[in-house]
């Protein structure tokens, strides 16, 4: 069986600390949502590979697993966001947010 290459941590370093977020969002709610879902992609990679099978990246076309990774929002965390759009976001639908 081939080796379990699991990704690296997301780098604090790795973010503009005076970058300009709508919405109250900072670089560290980008990083730990980030984090969040390298964490989740580890999960599922690591039940894949003690079946045998490829990493999970490698299973989807890549057009899925684009838009699952641009499907990723913040609604797990409304509360960090910042100018009533907490109330406009719970009425999202899934991964369809308005135009702007």
């Amino acid at each position: 069986m081939a080796e379990l290459i699991l990704p690296e941590p997301v780098k604090k370093a790795g973010f503009n600390p005076k970058a300009k977020i709508p919405f109250g969002v900072t670089t560290e709610h980008i990083r730990a949502a980030m984090q969040d879902f390298i964490e989740f992609l580890s999960v599922i990679d690591g039940q894949l590979h003690t079946k045998g099978m490829g990493r999970f990246e490698n299973l989807l076309m890549q057009a899925n697993f684009s838009s699952m990774v641009g499907g990723n929002d913040f609604r797990q965390h409304p509360e960090t966001l910042q100018g009533g759009r907490e109330e406009q976001i719970s009425q999202w639908p899934p991964r369809h947010p308005p135009s702007r």
